[in-house]
């Protein structure tokens, strides 16, 4: 059995600027957020990357699409093989270094 991942979607991103002003205006284009997208809707903020200004993220949770899916089990794979392939020649190194 495939394991679901939820995988979290930036849907918009907001300037702290943007997020100013009176609370009521506020807290109501927040209440749209949620009532656009749903009570599961999730909020961070991190610093600019452009301006000394935060940026308000705001994300939905889903299931990966099967694209998606088959995109992380390739990387992950790929991944094991590098590390496998890392391993193997430290493995040869210290043989060599110390014998059997």
């Amino acid at each position: 059995m495939v394991k679901k991942v939820k995988v979290k979607e930036k849907v918009y991103t907001y300037s702290g600027y943007e997020l100013e002003g009176k609370v009521v205006d506020v807290i109501t284009m927040l209440q749209s957020l949620v009532t656009k997208l749903g009570p599961d809707v999730l909020i961070d903020y991190e610093q600019s990357q452009h301006y000394d200004d935060y940026e308000f993220n705001v994300y939905i949770e889903r299931e990966e699409t099967s694209v998606e899916r088959l995109k992380r089990l390739d990387k992950q794979k790929a991944d094991k093989t590098q590390r496998d392939v890392c391993d193997r020649r430290e493995y040869e190194k210290l043989k060599l270094k110390f014998g059997e």
